[in-house]
């Protein structure tokens, strides 16, 4: 029988405690020719009616897709156009899916950080690509854990499109400027939105020094020093940043080896990202959830090694710290039960993901840009 966990509203007092006595009724039913017949209840304290449908993932959704299967073909290089052949589906109904996927994996990230401490240094960097077009480049930060390639958090910035142009690269770029340029500060922004989130994990560790390990950027530095809690956890001698060339081969003794593995990983599995590919994001917001997404796979459901002696199946997650008890729990509601952004407390990066607020270059275009603005 299904127990209302809380109340949907959220100036209820049974929406974040849970009241001694039965705060909830049942209230009849409704018919759906999505789920068949749902229950409706009543909440007792602030008389705000609801439906067992309210805490479901497939809240006001008119196509039931297997979620399992939608996220191990996203990671498995599948386009959004061919997802939605696979699943004999729209390409909208593809993307709303996706849309909820990333929502719950931003959930379990919060809830999987809440749960352990953190034990090894941390590396950083920005992976590059792009959304829209080329002439729009993205840097996406990245923080791995040195020992387990977990993925402790993420971010990403609209760049300026530098390196090599020809005369008519150049005019193309200056009309699209005109229309949006990018931040000059970007990177430096969203490094130190990503080192504000390094900075509470390296606070709350037990584990004293750690180290931030970081390519040569000139970036990144400016980045760290803007950060008060980063000057006070250096002073006290709790943390420490290290600099190495990203021109050093990208082999397993390379200190920035678990950036690089990610960089190589997303590269062959999501399929924006595959090199010189006619696959490209079109949406800033659309492309951050599905790489929130990815990463939360990998995270949490991937095997941190493939090829593991039998009986070695531990994910990057339980390598890092989080229990596996915990982690079998979550991944029977990951599927099913809709994760609420009251109930969490995102930050950063974290919020303009769950709100989608990225910022797409020549979004007043539509979608499908001119040919000319393209190039």
């Amino acid at each position: 029988m299904f127990i209302p966990p809380f109340c949907p509203e959220r100036s209820c007092d049974a929406h974040y405690h849970r009241p001694d006595r039965r705060w909830w009724e049942r209230r009849g039913c409704y018919h759906s020719h999505f789920s068949g017949v749902v229950p409706r209840y009543r909440c007792r304290i602030c008389g705000r009616s609801f439906s067992e449908q309210t805490f479901s993932i497939d809240y006001y959704a008119k196509r039931r897709l297997s979620y399992a299967r939608l996220l191990r073909e996203l990671c498995s290089c599948s386009s959004i156009r061919a997802l939605a052949r696979n699943h004999e589906v729209d390409r909208k109904t593809v993307e709303n899916k996706i849309m909820r996927l990333s929502r719950q994996a931003l959930a379990l990230q919060l809830q999987g950080l809440c749960r352990l401490e953190l034990k090894e240094n941390l590396v950083a960097d920005g992976l590059q690509s792009f959304w829209v077009s080329q002439y729009f480049p993205n840097n996406l930060h990245v923080a791995v854990g040195a020992d387990s390639q977990f993925v402790y958090g993420w971010d990403a910035v609209t760049i300026r499109r530098s390196g090599r142009m020809s005369a008519v690269q150049h005019r193309r770029r200056e009309g699209l400027e005109y229309r949006f340029r990018a931040d000059p500060q970007g990177i430096k922004r969203s490094f130190a939105s990503l080192a504000d989130l390094c900075c509470t994990l390296f606070a709350a560790s037990t584990v004293r020094p750690l180290q931030l390990l970081t390519d040569e950027h000139q970036s990144y530095p400016p980045a760290l020093a803007s950060l008060v809690q980063w000057e006070e956890l250096r002073q006290a001698g709790r943390v420490s940043h290290s600099r190495y060339s990203s021109l050093l081969p990208r082999t397993v003794t390379n200190p920035l080896f678990p950036v690089n593995y990610i960089d190589r990983e997303r590269r062959k599995d999501l399929a924006e990202h595959v090199k010189e590919s006619t696959r490209f994001a079109r949406a800033a917001h659309t492309s951050m959830e599905r790489y929130t997404a990815y990463l939360v796979y990998h995270n949490f459901f991937k095997p941190r090694r493939i090829n593991a002696p039998v009986g070695e199946r531990r994910t990057h997650a339980e390598v890092a710290g989080v229990s596996p008890g915990w982690l079998k729990t979550t991944h029977q509601w990951f599927f099913t039960r809709r994760a609420m952004l009251s109930h969490l407390q995102p930050t950063g990066p974290w919020v303009r993901i769950w709100l989608r607020m990225y910022e797409t270059p020549l979004a007043r275009h539509g979608p499908y840009l001119p040919r000319y603005l393209l190039g």
